[in-house]
């Protein structure tokens, strides 16, 4: 219910009206939705968005692709094609900011959800700002961008057949990342002893962020006027 408010407000805020979610009435196992459902849903995604979008990015909710430099990724996209105009499918390395680092209060000066005015929503960009050392290669739970014309079929973390050469160009580091929240991948906390470095790219998007997150959660939630509170992060087991 909260997710379909969001986005139903987000599109009323940017004067567009671009969301079309479909819902998965399937079988709710780990194999029909999680191992081999998940391909149907990507696929179907891509193939709606031919003739519509120059572009797909398929994400899960838990990650966002932050450009290193640039403001949108639109920039982003623009930019490497300037160098690479052959290239159909850029691919963004993954590195894993685990929820149960603590939360850094550089950008707004205070914990999220505190009992003041503020109210601050839990915004993870801004909170969670230490991630693994380790950046995933290419194909490793990364993301790509793709030009839909252009795929026949594609993965959870890459394309898999091309209509015509493979052409994918693997995105810098420096340029940008695939940010993703969440918690240890197999369970428990043995994540956090990982070796980590502090990463504050997506800082740079905090008033921004906070300004159109408050404004989509005033519009969605009249009554609260804010956004919910998260819930708990559950049993790690």
């Amino acid at each position: 219910m909260h997710r379909t408010l969001l986005l139903e407000s987000a599109a009323v805020q940017s004067g567009e009206r671009r969301e079309n979610p479909i819902i998965y009435t399937g079988p709710r196992s780990q194999k029909e939705i999680r191992t081999e459902g998940i391909f149907a849903s990507l696929n179907d995604c891509v193939y709606r968005c031919q003739h519509h979008f120059d572009h797909v990015l398929n994400l899960d909710l838990d990650e966002f692709v932050v450009p290193r430099g640039e403001d949108s990724l639109a920039d982003l996209v623009a930019k490497i094609r300037l160098k690479n105009t052959g290239a159909k499918a850029l691919v963004v390395r993954n590195a894993f900011f685990y929820l149960y680092w603590n939360n850094d209060t550089r950008a707004y000066g205070a914990l999220p959800e505190e009992a003041s005015p503020r109210q601050l929503p839990y915004l993870l960009t801004q909170y969670k700002t230490r991630r693994s050392w380790r950046i995933f290669l290419p194909g490793m739970r990364s993301k790509y961008i793709v030009d839909p014309m252009s795929a026949i079929e594609v993965g959870n973390h890459r394309i898999w057949r091309f209509d015509g050469p493979k052409t994918t160009y693997n995105v810098p580091e420096s340029d940008a990342l695939l940010h993703h929240y969440r918690i240890c991948e197999y369970g428990g906390f043995h994540c956090v002893l990982q070796p980590s470095v502090l990463d504050y790219t997506a800082l740079r998007f905090n008033a921004t962020l906070l300004r159109l997150v408050n404004a989509v959660c005033a519009d969605a939630f009249p009554a609260a006027g804010r956004c919910p509170n998260t819930p708990p992060l559950g049993d790690p087991w």
